[in-house]
């Protein structure tokens, strides 16, 4: 039982301290139980609130301040971050981040196309991508729920193939690595997608190169 709102505290707590009926000890713990099941259910209301602020305003992952607190919370979060998934938008991209890294099968409770259209649409507005990994080099967040998903995935990757809009990294060696690549998101969808079909192809420095291995990519899966 969750209390709704301070007023039942309230009469819960005048009632055990002003005696208006003998509480036993028993009924006194429950009591002192369900205002502590009450303040912690607040707590992660405004921690998820706040996450899908951060999420909105595309802060990655790896720099928000509330993902650490959500992960230190505890389990008993998850629940209310699956249900709070009420719609496809970036809004719950760090959301999807938070039960992925806490519990991956609560992740499954969340239907597939679902969370393709909240990746495809963080991919879309852009922001930092370390979150994605870094193109020829390694998968992370939520390119590796992409890769669980599987060949399902691909579809909604192909648009991305066309985007050359620079994708950006924070951070020094990463930042380093990925400038040397000079990749683009179209490129970052290019490495997943290999990834996802467990093509081994060399994934060259240069763009322009690159740019040749996406146009063959993208008549092979038009075939």
């Amino acid at each position: 039982m969750i209390l709704k709102n301070n007023f039942q505290i309230l009469f819960l707590v005048l009632v055990y301290c002003n005696g208006c009926t003998p509480i036993k000890c028993q009924n006194r713990v429950i009591i002192d139980h369900l205002v502590m099941n009450n303040i912690r259910q607040e707590e992660h209301e405004r921690l998820v609130k706040h996450l899908e602020k951060e999420s909105t305003e595309l802060v990655p992952m790896l720099r928000s301040k509330i993902y650490p607190e959500i992960i230190a919370s505890g389990n008993s979060i998850v629940p209310l971050l699956v249900s709070s998934v009420q719609d496809t938008t970036v809004k719950h991209y760090l959301t999807l981040m938070a039960i992925a890294k806490m519990d991956p099968k609560a992740l499954l409770e969340i239907p597939v196309e679902t969370r393709l259209k909240i990746y495809s649409d963080a991919l879309q507005k852009g922001g930092p991508h370390n979150d994605w990994g870094l193109a020829g080099e390694y998968l992370s967040g939520a390119s590796l729920d992409l890769l669980r998903i599987g060949e399902k995935a691909i579809p909604s990757l192909i648009p991305f193939l066309d985007d050359t809009t620079a994708a950006g990294i924070w951070g020094s060696e990463e930042a380093t690595v990925n400038k040397q690549y000079q990749n683009r998101v179209c490129d970052f969808a290019y490495y997943l997608i290999l990834q996802i079909m467990k093509r081994d192809e060399q994934y060259f420095k240069s763009p322009k190169e690159r740019d040749v291995a996406i146009d063959s990519l993208k008549k092979f899966l038009k075939k």
